[in-house]
């Protein structure tokens, strides 16, 4: 069953609401003057990136324990001479010699960035994953540092931008597939958020209504995969065409995604076909959690649904998916 006011309950519970959006900007402000007075930097020199301002940052799965807000912070305050080692070393030491930032930082090798951690008694705790990047000399507007890799190009502002050009359904349905990838472990651990959100974009159907959409994202997604039945499909960013962001998606978690969404694909199938509201609603909330409503007293088979009816949409250029 289509459920609409079920699906708008589900969505309101998985956005971030007022408090945290609050939360986050006042983090996100303080840091940003103290950077760019302590670097010399211009507004234009520090921006957000991700889910954030990109419309899909969702809450983290209260199922899960550990979830956290996740915030990213771009820094253009690398050199042409920087090796990442040096450029985040120099941003952990400015990072350091602020009493308040000091004790919040984390650093791991691997990661492009300087990571800050918050406590909130508010909104629980979240993360600011602060990335100095220098202006590149290639196609891209950016890179950034990767450790023992050297800079990777990188255009957050104008994925930004592509990812709002998709429109409201785009946004709504990349919340719910993250919740429902959230919620499921394999899927979590198998495939990135930007993969998740460019491969939906190619496969969003023009329906109205969440559940028509969400289902046919999710068989699309399947029948697509099925033509690389052993390694996932180059997918390529879509305002960088010469970043590949399949090339560090390994066989094992490939293989572990195509399982899930076979699933997911099969069970939303069942949910929006059920004629039965309690178990229609049992199967939706089995794919996405405990934020989906439940089934309620003296629900039972009601008259079965309507065909679904698409709604005409204009062309859009697709994302560089390369399924051959």
């Amino acid at each position: 069953m289509k459920l609409p006011e079920d699906f708008e309950a589900f969505h309101s519970r998985i956005v971030l609401g007022n408090t945290q959006v609050a939360r986050i900007e006042s983090a996100a402000d303080s840091l940003v003057a103290f950077l760019s007075g302590a670097m010399n930097l211009s507004s234009g020199q520090i921006f957000l990136q991700g889910s954030f301002p990109n419309g899909t940052a969702i809450k983290p799965d209260p199922e899960r324990e550990g979830g956290e807000y996740d915030i990213d912070l771009v820094v253009v305050c690398a050199t042409e001479q920087d090796s990442p080692t040096d450029a985040l070393d120099r941003m952990e030491a400015v990072l350091a010699s602020n009493g308040t930032y000091a004790p919040m930082i984390e650093r791991d090798p691997d990661r492009p960035c300087i990571r800050l951690n918050y406590a909130d008694e508010q909104i629980g705790g979240f993360h600011v994953d602060v990335v100095p990047a220098r202006p590149a000399a290639g196609e891209a507007p950016l890179e950034i540092p990767i450790p023992g890799h050297g800079w990777r190009e990188t255009a957050p502002l104008e994925y930004t931008e592509w990812c709002h050009e998709q429109g409201v359904e785009f946004a709504r349905t990349v919340k719910m597939l993250k919740r429902w990838r959230d919620h499921n472990q394999a899927a979590r651990q198998a495939i990135k958020s930007i993969v998740l959100q460019v491969l939906t974009a190619s496969c969003l159907p023009g329906y109205d209504n969440d559940a028509e959409r969400i289902t046919g994202t999710f068989l699309g997604l399947a029948s697509m995969l099925a033509d690389h039945p052993d390694e996932p499909p180059r997918v390529s960013n879509p305002v960088l065409p010469s970043e590949i962001l399949s090339d560090r998606w390994d066989s094992a978690s490939y293989q572990d995604f195509r399982r899930v969404v076979d699933a997911a694909a099969y069970k939303a199938q069942e949910a929006l076909t059920d004629t039965d509201l309690s178990r229609s609603r049992e199967l939706w909330r089995e794919l996405f959690g405990k934020d989906f409503p439940g089934p309620q007293r003296g629900e039972g088979p009601l008259a079965p649904p309507p065909p679904p009816t698409r709604r005409r949409q204009a062309p859009q250029e697709a994302p560089r998916v390369e399924w051959g």
